[in-house]
C-alpha cells in the first residue's frame, strides 16, 4: 500500500502487552488498558532552526491512549472539607450528604491510603501544576530551550508516571487530582500557546512526522497530545473538563486539513498519529455520558467525520464509526445511514473479534464494538436498522461463553434495543438468550447483574419461570463458607448472587403517595434544592440519591406506581441514559400525572422523549432562569393537581398551613358539560365574571373546548397562561386578567 508523498519518513511506534479494549489499531496508536503496560515513544532530537509551518500532507506516527472509568471527584480537597461536614440529621428535608460524587471521591481517598506511591506521582503532578500557571512565562520566554523544558517535565511527571501505573482505579485517581487542580485548562491554554506560537494553521500528519524527527517545538505538541489521549480515556472527570475548553475546535480543524490530503495519505498505518490522536480524544469525549453532545454539533464534528468513513482501512472505519456513535443524534441519524452497510460492518466485525483469539478485530476488542452499536442504537430509526442485521445469533454466543466485560456490553445493547415494541417481539422469541439474561441477573458482577435486570424489565420477561433460578446451577453460598470453597466449587460459586427481590409496600419509605423525581446524575445539585423545597412543603419526594444502596427497578417500579405526580426532569444526558427512558416511559405506561423540568437551556427533546413530552408545557430550571421563581410556579401547580393526596385528605401541605376546599362553580360548569357550552352560557359565564364579551371582542372566539385548556394551562404553565390572556385574549387591563383567572381557578373541568 501507498503511504503518501512522505513515504520516505520513518516513524518510531510504541510497543505494549495488550490485554484490554483498544479504541485503534494495537501495533499502530494504541490505548492502554487494563494491565497494559507501556513503553514510550522515542522522540529523535534534531537541531532544526524554528520556522512557520502550513498543513501540507500526510506523514505521522503514532502515540497513546487509555482506560476507562467511572467519573471521580478530587479525594484531596474532599478529605479537608469533610471534617467540616455536619452530621447527617433524619429530618427528610435535609438533603443527603452521600451523594454519587461523595462516595467516589472517598474511594479515592480509601485508594491513596492503601497505595502511598500515589502520594509522590501526585506531587509530581503539582510541578506540571505550578510550571503550567507560570501563563506571563509563556509569552516571554518562548525559545526553543524553554519548549523544551516544559515538554521534558511534562514527560517525566505526567507520561511516564501514566505509563508505569496501569491499574485503571488508579490512573482515575491520578485524573481526577489534575481536574481538582485545573490542570486541563492550564494544559489547553498552553496548546494554544505552542500552536501560536508556531504559527501553526492546522496539525496534520507531516508535522505529527516532523515532531518525531526532532523539532523540538512540535515535540511539545505530541506531548500535550498523548496526555490529552491518556487522560481523557482513563478519567471520566478529565474528558469532561477537557470538553469545555476549546480543543474540539483545534481537532475538527486538524481532521479537516487531514482529509484534504485525501483517504490515500492514511493508509500508511505508522503514520497517523495526528488523525487517531484527533479522532480518539473526541472520542474519549464522547463515551463519557457526563459531557454535553451539544460541544460536538457547535464544532461541526460529525461532519469533519463522516468523509472517513468511506475508507478502505477497517482500523479507519471503525475508528470513526465509534466515534461517531456518540455524538449522532436523532436529526442527524440519515447522515451515517447514507454510508453502504455501516450496521453490517460493524456486526461483522463484532462477529469476527468473537472468534478471534485475544476477542479482537483490527485491534478492537468485542466488548467495544458492542457498545459502538449501543451507541448507534439510541438513535430511534437504528433500533430497526440493526435489527435488520440479525445481530442476536452473536449475541446469544457471547452470552453463553463470554467474558464479564462482553457480558455486561450485550446486555446493555439488548436493553437499548428493547426500546422499541416490534424489537421486543423479535426478541422474546430468542428463548435461550431470554434465559440467560434471566440467569445473569444473578452474576457475580454488580454491574452485569444490574443491566441484565435493567434488559429482562424492559422485554417484560415473566421473573417467576423456572429459567430465572436454573435448576443447574449450585446454590448460594454464605459469605463465611465461600472462602473455604475448593477452586472448582470457587469458581462455580462466584457466577452467583442472590436474585433481587421485589419490594414490598411496607419497604417504601412511606405507605402513602409521593413525588417521585425522575433525574440525571449530572443535575443532582439543582434536584436536590427542588427535593428540599418539596418537602418543605409538606410532600413526601422519592428519588433514588437516597436509596441508592438498594436501588433497583421493582424499586423504580413501585416507586413510580406509588406516586401521584412524576416529574421528569429532562435534558440531552436524561435522554440518553437507559435509565431515565425506563422511569419515564413506565410513569407514561402507568398514566402517571407528569410535570417535565427543562434541566438544559437551549435543548429541544427528541426521539422518545420528545414524543412522551409532545405537547405539555414544562418548567425550566436552567440556568438561564431564576430557581426561586420557577419553584414557586412548580410548587403552586402540584397543589392544584385533581389527584392530590393532600386535597384529598385535608392534610397539611405545608408544616403550618392547611389546605381550605377551592369553592367551585355551581352544577351548570359541573365536570364533563364546560366542553358543551353553548355560545350564550359562555357569554353568561363571562358576564358573571365581570368579563363582558362586547366590550372585549376576543372573547367571543372562546369555546367550552377551549376554556376547558386554558383552567389545565392555568396549573401546568402559567408563564403561558398569562400570555394567552393578553396576547390572544386581549385582556389588557389587570382588572380584566385577575377575573379571568379567578373565573377559571373556580372552573369544574375533569
Amino acid at each position: 500500500m501507498g503511504s503518501g508523498p512522505s513515504s520516505s519518513i520513518k516513524g518510531k511506534k510504541s510497543h505494549l502487552q495488550v490485554t484490554g479494549p483498544n479504541l485503534v489499531k494495537d501495533t499502530s496508536i494504541v490505548k492502554p488498558n487494563r494491565g497494559t503496560k507501556l513503553v514510550p515513544v522515542t522522540l529523535r532530537s534534531g537541531n532544526r532552526k524554528r520556522q512557520k509551518y502550513r498543513p501540507r500532507s500526510d506523514s505521522g506516527s503514532e502515540g497513546y491512549g487509555s482506560e476507562d472509568s467511572s467519573s471521580v471527584t478530587s479525594l484531596t480537597d474532599f478529605a479537608s472539607h469533610r471534617e467540616n461536614m455536619p452530621e447527617p440529621k433524619s429530618n427528610q428535608r435535609h438533603s443527603p450528604l452521600r451523594t454519587i460524587s461523595t462516595i467516589h471521591s472517598e474511594n479515592d481517598e480509601a485508594l491513596i491510603r492503601a497505595n502511598p506511591e500515589l502520594i509522590t506521582v501526585l506531587k509530581s503532578f503539582d510541578e506540571c501544576v505550578a510550571l503550567l500557571d507560570q501563563k506571563n512565562k509563556w509569552r516571554q520566554d518562548h525559545n526553543e530551550a524553554y519548549f523544551k523544558n516544559v515538554n521534558k517535565t511534562l514527560k517525566q511527571n505526567v507520561l511516564a508516571n501514566f505509563q508505569e501505573i496501569g491499574l485503571p482505579e488508579k490512573r482515575q485517581v491520578m485524573g481526577n487530582h489534575l481536574v481538582n487542580k485545573g490542570f486541563p485548562k492550564l494544559l489547553f491554554d498552553f496548546y494554544e500557546c505552542v500552536i501560536e506560537e508556531a504559527d501553526i494553521q492546522a496539525f496534520d500528519n507531516r508535522l505529527a512526522q516532523e515532531a518525531f524527527d526532532g523539532d523540538d517545538i512540535l515535540k511539545v505538541l505530541v506531548t500535550l497530545r498523548e496526555i490529552f489521549w491518556n487522560f481523557t480515556d482513563s478519567c471520566p472527570a478529565f474528558s469532561k473538563a477537557v470538553s469545555e475548553t476549546g480543543l474540539f475546535g483545534y481537532l475538527v480543524n486538524d481532521l479537516s486539513a487531514i482529509k484534504e490530503d485525501g483517504l490515500n495519505a492514511l493508509e500508511d498505518d505508522d503514520r497517523r498519529f495526528a488523525f487517531n490522536s484527533a479522532v480518539a480524544i473526541l472520542h474519549n469525549c464522547a463515551h463519557n455520558p457526563d459531557t454535553e453532545r451539544s460541544i460536538y454539533r457547535s464544532v461541526n464534528a460529525v461532519d469533519s467525520l463522516l468523509p472517513f468513513l468511506e475508507s478502505k482501512q477497517p482500523q479507519i472505519q471503525m475508528v470513526t464509526l465509534l466515534a461517531l456513535a456518540d455524538m449522532i443524534d436523532d436529526n442527524e441519524c440519515d447522515k451515517i445511514q447514507g454510508s453502504e452497510n455501516v450496521f453490517q460492518f460493524l456486526i461483522d466485525m463484532i462477529k469476527a473479534a468473537h472468534e478471534a483469539p485475544d476477542r479482537r478485530k483490527e485491534g478492537f476488542h468485542a466488548s467495544e464494538l458492542i457498545d459502538g452499536l449501543s451507541g448507534l442504537a439510541k438513535v430511534e430509526k437504528n433500533k430497526t436498522l440493526i435489527m435488520d442485521t440479525t445481530p442476536l445469533g452473536i449475541f446469544r454466543q457471547i452470552l453463553e461463553d463470554g467474558h464479564e466485560k462482553e457480558l455486561a456490553s450485550v446486555c446493555r445493547a439488548v436493553r437499548e434495543l428493547a426500546f422499541n415494541q416490534t424489537n421486543i417481539g423479535i426478541i422474546k422469541k430468542e428463548d435461550v438468550l431470554c434465559r440467560k439474561l434471566l440467569e445473569l441477573r444473578a452474576h457475580k458482577s454488580r454491574e452485569v447483574s444490574l443491566i441484565a435486570q435493567g434488559a429482562v424489565f424492559q422485554l417484560k420477561l415473566d421473573v417467576s419461570t423456572p429459567t430465572s433460578t436454573p435448576r443447574d446451577l449450585p446454590p448460594i453460598p454464605d459469605e463465611d463458607t465461600q472462602g473455604a470453597s475448593d477452586a472448582s466449587k470457587g469458581v462455580a460459586h462466584k457466577q452467583r448472587r442472590p436474585l433481587p427481590k421485589r419490594l414490598s409496600r411496607g419497604e417504601l419509605p412511606w405507605n402513602g403517595q409521593h413525588i417521585m423525581i425522575s433525574y440525571n446524575w449530572d443535575n443532582q445539585k439543582e434536584i436536590l434544592k427542588i427535593k428540599d423545597r418539596l418537602v418543605d412543603r409538606g410532600y413526601n419526594v422519592w428519588l433514588d440519591l437516597e436509596h441508592m444502596h438498594t436501588y433497583m427497578l421493582d424499586a423504580m417500579a413501585q416507586a413510580v406506581e406509588k406516586a401521584f405526580v412524576v416529574l421528569v426532569c429532562f435534558s440531552e444526558k436524561y435522554k440518553l441514559s437507559q435509565n431515565c427512558r425506563a422511569e419515564a416511559e413506565y410513569a407514561f405506561h402507568k398514566q402517571k400525572e407528569i410535570i417535565p423540568l427543562k434541566m438544559q437551556a437551549g435543548y429541544n427533546p427528541d426521539g422518545w422523549l420528545g414524543i412522551l413530552i409532545g405537547s405539555k408545557l414544562y418548567y425550566e430550571f436552567s440556568e438561564t432562569f431564576h430557581f426561586d421563581e420557577k419553584v414557586k410556579d412548580l410548587l403552586h401547580a402540584i397543589d392544584k393537581l385533581p389527584n392530590n393526596p393532600k386535597y384529598a385528605s385535608g392534610s397539611a401541605v405545608s408544616s403550618q398551613k392547611t389546605l381550605s376546599p377551592v369553592p367551585q362553580e355551581p352544577v351548570s360548569d359541573s365536570p364533563g358539560t364546560v366542553e358543551k357550552w353553548t355560545r350564550d352560557e359562555i357569554d353568561h359565564w363571562l358576564r358573571k365574571h365581570k368579563l363582558d364579551p362586547t366590550r372585549i371582542g376576543k372573547l367571543q372566539s372562546l369555546t367550552g373546548e377551549k376554556l376547558v385548556f386554558l383552567k389545565k394551562m392555568s396549573t401546568k404553565a402559567p408563564d403561558f397562561f398569562f400570555r394567552c390572556l393578553e396576547n390572544k385574549l386581549g385582556l389588557d387591563s389587570l382588572e380584566d386578567i385577575v377575573n379571568m383567572s379567578n373565573a377559571l381557578e373556580h372552573l369544574m373541568v375533569r
